[in-house]
């Protein structure tokens, strides 16, 4: 049944490239009989870099910590030059949420009296995000919210914001392991929290294209940077090792690569958000093969921010999302085709359900696939 929810999940499925390394040395041109590389028909040739464009007032963007979500927090930052300083107010979380409410609140509370803010981006949307935008919401009813990967029951988050997105997991799950099997690998290494309970659908639906493709499947409980929950009756509070978190990541990645050798694929569901920079950047280093990410921060960050510049500027309708603008904007950032669909019950049971069938036009989901014809250098 459809829900005329002010936020809208809509599920974006991008194609992310892999690749095998060109040499694209200038020292060393082509020969002249030599066929121009094939480029994939997904990826957008990139269009010259244009000035800013301008727009009245300011965006605010809040995001994970440096510490805690490194490309959440540099996403931030690249949009900050983008449009600069005085037109762009960039805030941090807590990196403890649990324990930070109240922090949270008042950062909510600082960006709703500043009457030039015109739109807010919350990239990542944890646990407590829509206490702290319901502060925000006593005094303003005109910002454009953006939320980013919430944490929160889905109805919830969907009142929360005009737009959210989200992983297309579902989507990607299949895609993941073809893409790594291009890649050459045989075996694939799936990390998990053993906290988030029994297999997901997005796990099942790994492991049956591994066996389709015959890679070998191997699974770890990761580190968990939750190191202890405790319950009274003010709540759940949850403390965190970040550090800890991120060298276990670290170490361990580098130990399985000599186990099970270069050909091993890696990929970690729900791995804590403050240990996707290291698994990614490890791999990489080893030399093992490196897929998709868990989450598309960045490109969250720079398509809403382009996306509301647009809306303050009045150039897409209030009263809904254009599609075709936010795809755009995406797509100047992703370099490949984004195709969206809506959320609703059929597309990905992940989020907290309370109800049998439902429909989110605001929320969208995000799928990315590397091809392997493009050349990367």
């Amino acid at each position: 049944m459809e829900r005329g929810f002010k936020s809208m999940l809509v599920m974006v499925a991008l194609p992310l490239l892999l690749t095998a390394c060109a040499d694209m040395s200038l020292e060393r041109p082509l020969p002249e009989e030599a066929p121009p590389p094939a480029v994939s028909a997904d990826i957008i040739p990139p269009s010259p870099p244009d000035e800013p464009q301008p727009f009245p007032g300011k965006i605010a963007i809040i995001t994970l910590s440096a510490a805690a979500g490194e490309e959440e927090y540099r996403s931030a930052v690249e949009v900050v030059q983008k449009y600069g300083g005085d037109k762009i107010v960039h805030r941090v979380w807590p990196e403890d949420n649990w324990a930070g409410r109240e922090e949270m609140i008042e950062i909510a509370s600082g960006i709703a009296a500043d009457k030039d803010v015109k739109a807010l981006i919350v990239n990542r949307a944890v646990w407590g995000t829509c206490e702290a935008l319901d502060k925000l919401k006593e005094t303003r009813d005109d910002v454009f919210i953006v939320l980013c990967e919430p944490e929160e029951e889905q109805s919830q988050v969907a009142e929360s914001a005009d737009l959210i997105f989200s992983a297309d997991e579902l989507a990607i799950a299949e895609s993941i392991v073809r893409q790594a099997h291009k890649l050459g690998a045989k075996t694939f290494l799936y990390y998990y929290y053993r906290r988030h309970g029994p297999p997901s659908m997005f796990r099942e639906s790994m492991v049956e294209e591994c066996t389709k493709l015959g890679l070998d499947w191997v699974e770890f409980d990761a580190f968990d940077s939750v190191m202890h929950v405790e319950t009274d009756g003010a709540g759940t509070s949850y403390t965190f090792d970040l550090k800890l978190a991120q060298s276990f990541i670290a170490q361990d990645i580098a130990e399985k690569v000599a186990q099970y050798g270069k050909d091993t694929a890696f990929y970690a569901e729900f791995l804590g958000y403050e240990q996707q920079t290291p698994l990614l950047e490890t791999v990489l280093d080893a030399g093992a093969v490196l897929i998709q990410p868990q989450s598309l921060s960045a490109l969250y960050t720079q398509g809403a921010a382009d996306y509301a510049v647009r809306w303050i500027n009045g150039e897409v309708s209030r009263e809904g999302l254009d599609l075709t603008a936010l795809r755009q904007c995406l797509e100047d950032h992703a370099g490949v085709r984004v195709n969206t669909r809506i959320y609703d019950w059929k597309t990905f049971p992940t989020y907290w359900v309370t109800e049998d069938e439902f429909t989110y036009p605001n929320w969208i989901l995000i799928m990315e696939e590397w091809s392997a014809s493009q050349p990367k250098c």
